[in-house]
Parts: structure tokens; C-alpha cells; sequence
């Protein structure tokens, strides 16, 4: 009988233990159930955001609301969209779109704008909205309990738009007078004949190309491709072989020949983002078109890991040793595409330093330096910044232009040259005086003693120990100004001038009595008899001799030497000493939609 009793309990507790697992189950089939909505309201509201985030387009937010200029209204949108994604669990109770400011979050990320209650900022009628806030809600029926579960899920939807620009060109150099200069930057820095790099002035491939040549699917990937010049070059000649057809076939060998040279397969590696700046552009970037040429020589630089340029300048000037000038450029143009605010360009900043001896004679004027003269060279040409601060699509006509703004400021370039001058002598007459008598009675000589003295001029002396230098500047302050492009009538890839430009180059050298500082002593039969204003003693003897012998023959022709070579280079970089060259790339990309915060 026991038994029996046993195997009832067992019986009980098995039954009890399956129906907990059974409630268990139904209870996990109506929570996913409820989950599983949630998913799909998440997924509704993510394609509704993206297909109204099209209708951004500069548009009010009343225009938007009622559909204007052959858009359809943002509640037909909604209702489009949602209709064609109804594949959900349960019911869709209700999809709203509402046009809000957004701002940036904590981390930078987009949010929208609320009011201190929490609620959504209005966007009034005649105001421009930055996207739409979707929110989306839906229910199901629960399979084992009673009642339903829902879900509600919110998205945001921009529009991004974006546009590329360029500081500076070796394109637009090489049709300049520039072009020996860039033709020895290229040959130095690639080791291959610059003459048939001419070809590619006018050849531009697609950034879209470049990456697939080289596996990146999107700009960033592009951006972080480590690359050798051997690789690029290739990728390009395969870009351009595809891209500009048989009437390019010349240009391509050019590619092919420069990704087989010796010098091209031993350069190191460098990221392509060395050179562009795609940070905030997005996928529609790709389809931008850049010089080849430009890529090429900037690639070249940064490869080969020296930025020295020799000019081969030889001075071949009186007192100046023969040598030859070097200018290290640190930064070459730069390809920027993005959003208005983020897209920033930046490019030609180069420098020379360097020390000549002036040894002609040990003497001037009389007067015996102290040390053989030290010309210092100083050429520091600061870089242009550009920063994109407006865009506007279109159908690039006169009617309905492409437009962006790009802010430009020039830092300040400083270029200068030094000679410090020591000199120590005597001058035995007074005709270096600018009135013995009265200088002689400052220092207490008698009316007696004076007139002998003058009688005797031969034991009057005045002794110099003087310094000054022979320098010339030509130093400035930044300067910002907004450059603007409309297509048409602006051409896309010609150069846009920034406003006040003007070529980088030193001054030539004036000798300014007022430079000169140092002291000076009278002195009569072999005995100092005190020290005197420099004011007192007449230098024109020395200005006279400085002027001809040292400006004249040798400075001002060095200084112009030297500006025949950084003119030149600053405009192959697109740069000089108050502007830079911008360049529009083709074409803006409006109503890029995209999902933010």
C-alpha cells in the first residue's frame, strides 16, 4: 500500500513540475513575442528616418510639411515608407515624423533639441529644419496570457551633405613659371624624368576607383590604407586606364613607368589620409574626381621622407662661398571632403635656414671687423587653413548654381635675413666729427688748449667699437577671409585666388644710420680722454662703404636669389605670402541620408 502512495506522490510532483515548465514556456513565448516587435519597430522607424530624411534639402519646415518644388509632404512619405515595410509581428499602431533642431550630445553624437520639460524644440513654419524625429509603435497579442505587449522605438534621420576642395595644386604650378621648380621637386623626391609628368595636368581619377584598387570600401578605409608609391601609382594607372579610355593611354604609361621605377618600390609606406581628409564625408565622397598630378608629387614627398628641395641655385656672388639654397616643405596641398564645419584643408608651409660667411677683406671703411660676418637666411612661409562653411546643390547652371564658402586664413609668414656686423678702428680726422671745437670743450679742454689742439689734428683720434645689423623682414599678421565658388560661372579644378594675394619674397636690405649702436672714445696724443655720443661722430664714411661694397655687390643680389626661388616654390604649393589657391572639386553631395545619435 505504501507503494502505491509513492508512486501517486510522484505522480503529482511530475504533473505540478510540468505545468510550471508550461508557464514557464508561455510566459518566454509572449516576452519574445513582445521583444521581437520591439525589433521591428526599431527596424520601421530606422527606414522611415532614412526615406524623410531625403526631403532635407534646405527646404522650411512648412514646405516640407506640405510638399513644394515636386516633393511629395512628409506625412505622404511616412506613409509610403510604412506601407512598404509592414512585414512586422503584430500590429503597427502608429508612425509619427516630427521635424526637430538636433544638438551635439555629451559624446559629439546628434541629439535632438528639447525644452527643459523634456518636450521636442518646435521647428517654426518658415524655419529650416536640421531632421526628423521618427517614432514608431506597435502591439501584439500575447499567445498564452491575456492581453497584449508593445513596443516603442524612436529614430533620427539627417541629411548630410558634404563637398571636396583642395588649398593649393602642383597642377596649376606646372603651367606657371613654377614648373622648373616643381620638375626638380618631382625628380627629386621620385627619381624618375619630371618632363613626362607635363601629361598629367589635366588627368584626374575617382577616389571611388582608387579605393576598390586598393580594397577599401569607404572613405575612412581609404583614408587608413597604408600604401606604398609603387601600389598608388599602379592603382591610379588602372583608375585612369578605366576611367579616361584610350585618349589617356600616354598618362597611363606615365603611372606604370613610375610604379616600376627603383625609386617608387624602395619608398616607405605611408596612409593615404597623409594627403586627404575624408573624415566626415561619407560614401558619397568616392565619386569625387582628383588630379592625378597632385597626388602623384605630394605622395611622392611624403614616401620618400625628406622634404629638402635642392634649387640648384648657385650664388656665384662677391664675399659668399658657392653653395647651393635647400627649402624643407612640411606640409604639401591638401584634398579635404566633408560636412560644412568639418571638411578642412591645410597645405604649404615651407622654411629655409642657413648660414653663409661674408669674407671679403677684413676690412671696411677703415674700420677691421671683429668676425667674418654671418649671413642668416630665414624663410618661414606659414601654412593656409581651410575650413568649409557653406554648400548649396544645384544643378550647376547660372539659374541654379552649386555653391560652397570655404574660410581661409593665412597665418602669418615671417622671412628675414641677418647680417650681425662687428667692426672696432679709429678714425684719425675731424672731419668725422660734427664739431670738434664743442665736443673738445665738453670734455673740459680750455679755449687755449682747443685752438692748439685743431692745430695739431694728427693727435686727435676717435675710436669705435660699434655693431649693427644689415637685416631685412618681411614678417605679417593672419589674415582670414571667406572665399566663395559658384558653379556656374566658376569652373570646377581652376584655381580660386583668396583675396590680397601677393608673392612671398624678402625685401631688399636699407642701411639705417639709427641701426648702428656701440660707443666711442676721443682720444688725444695716445691718451683717452672720455667716451662721447655716438651722435657726435659723423658715420657717413661708413654707410657710404657698407652701401656699396656690402648691399650693393653682394646682399640685395643674395636676397634676390633667393626670392627667385621661393617665389616660384610657394606657388607651386599653391601658396604665398597673404593667400593660397582654392579649388572646387567636382560636386556637392546634398540629401545624403543617414541615421544619427
Amino acid at each position: 500500500m505504501r507503494r502505491h502512495d509513492e508512486r501517486g506522490g510522484v505522480a503529482v510532483l511530475t504533473a505540478a513540475a510540468v505545468a510550471v515548465l508550461v508557464a514557464v514556456a508561455a510566459f518566454a513565448v509572449d516576452l519574445g513575442m513582445q521583444r521581437v516587435v520591439r525589433s521591428d519597430m526599431q527596424a520601421l522607424a530606422d527606414v522611415v528616418a532614412l526615406d524623410t530624411a531625403r526631403l532635407l534639402n534646405g527646404r522650411t519646415a512648412k514646405q516640407i510639411e506640405d510638399g513644394t518644388t515636386g516633393q511629395p509632404a512628409l506625412s505622404a512619405v511616412v506613409a509610403s515608407s510604412v506601407a512598404r515595410n509592414q512585414a512586422s509581428l503584430g500590429r503597427v499602431n502608429s508612425v509619427t515624423a516630427t521635424l526637430i533642431y538636433v544638438v551635439d550630445g555629451l559624446n559629439g553624437e546628434q541629439i535632438p533639441s528639447r525644452t527643459a520639460a523634456g518636450a521636442l524644440v518646435d521647428v517654426p513654419d518658415n524655419n529650416t529644419p536640421d531632421a526628423v524625429y521618427v517614432e514608431a509603435a506597435g502591439e501584439v497579442d500575447f499567445a498564452f496570457a491575456p492581453g497584449s505587449g508593445g513596443g516603442v522605438r524612436t529614430a533620427l534621420g539627417v541629411a548630410d551633405s558634404a563637398a571636396c576642395f583642395r588649398l593649393g595644386s602642383y597642377a596649376a604650378a606646372l603651367r606657371s613659371d613654377s614648373s622648373g621648380v616643381l620638375q626638380r621637386i618631382l625628380g627629386n623626391a621620385l627619381g624618375v624624368n619630371a618632363i613626362g609628368y607635363e601629361g598629367l595636368v589635366d588627368s584626374s581619377v575617382s577616389l571611388g576607383g582608387i579605393a576598390a584598387e586598393l580594397g577599401a570600401g569607404t572613405p575612412q578605409d581609404l583614408m587608413n590604407t597604408d600604401v606604398s608609391v609603387a601600389s598608388l601609382a599602379t592603382a591610379m594607372a588602372t583608375v585612369l586606364a578605366r576611367e579616361g579610355g584610350p585618349t589617356a593611354s600616354t598618362q597611363v604609361a606615365v603611372l606604370r613607368t613610375l610604379g616600376q621605377s627603383s625609386n617608387a618600390t624602395v619608398l616607405k609606406k605611408f596612409k593615404v589620409g597623409s594627403v586627404m581628409d575624408l573624415t566626415t564625408a561619407g560614401p558619397a565622397a568616392l565619386v569625387t574626381k582628383v588630379n592625378v598630378l597632385d597626388l602623384v608629387a605630394a605622395t611622392g614627398f611624403l614616401a620618400n621622407g625628406n622634404t629638402s628641395v635642392k634649387t640648384g641655385v648657385i650664388w656665384n656672388l662677391p664675399a659668399v662661398s658657392r653653395t647651393e639654397i635647400e627649402l624643407s616643405i612640411s606640409q604639401v596641398p591638401q584634398l579635404a571632403c566633408g560636412r560644412v564645419g568639418s571638411a578642412i584643408a591645410r597645405t604649404g608651409q615651407f622654411s629655409y635656414l642657413s648660414n653663409l660667411d661674408y669674407s671679403r677683406g677684413s676690412q671696411i671703411a677703415g674700420l677691421t671687423f671683429q668676425e667674418d660676418p654671418v649671413l642668416a637666411i630665414s624663410a618661414d612661409v606659414a601654412r593656409a587653413q581651410g575650413t568649409l562653411t557653406d554648400l548649396r546643390c544645384g544643378a550647376g547652371t547660372l539659374l541654379d548654381q552649386e555653391k560652397l564658402t570655404v574660410h581661409v586664413r593665412r597665418e602669418a609668414p615671417n622671412l628675414q635675413f641677418d647680417v650681425p656686423v662687428h667692426l672696432k678702428g679709429s678714425i684719425d680726422t675731424s672731419e668725422y666729427t660734427k664739431n670738434l671745437s664743442t665736443l673738445l670743450a665738453t670734455l673740459d679742454y680750455t679755449a687755449t688748449q682747443i685752438v692748439s689742439l685743431l692745430s695739431n689734428l694728427n693727435k686727435i683720434r676717435i675710436d669705435l667699437d660699434l655693431s649693427f645689423n644689415l637685416g631685412a623682414r618681411a614678417v605679417g599678421a593672419a589674415t582670414d577671409s571667406d572665399v566663395p565658388f559658384a558653379h556656374l560661372p566658376d569652373q570646377y579644378n581652376v584655381a580660386v585666388p583668396v583675396p590680397g594675394r601677393s608673392p612671398a619674397a624678402i625685401p631688399s636690405v636699407v642701411f639705417d644710420r639709427s641701426s648702428i649702436g656701440g660707443k666711442a672714445w676721443l682720444t688725444v696724443d695716445g691718451v683717452v680722454k672720455g667716451e662721447v655720443a655716438l651722435g657726435d661722430v659723423n658715420l657717413d664714411f661708413l654707410l657710404a662703404e657698407v652701401n656699396s661694397r656690402m648691399i650693393r655687390d653682394t646682399i640685395n643680389p643674395l636676397i634676390q636669389k633667393i626670392n627667385d626661388v621661393i617665389t616660384p616654390l610657394s606657388t607651386a604649393l599653391g601658396v604665398s605670402l597673404y593667400g593660397a589657391d582654392l579649388f572646387a572639386l567636382p560636386r556637392p553631395m546634398c540629401g545624403i541620408p543617414a541615421l544619427a545619435g
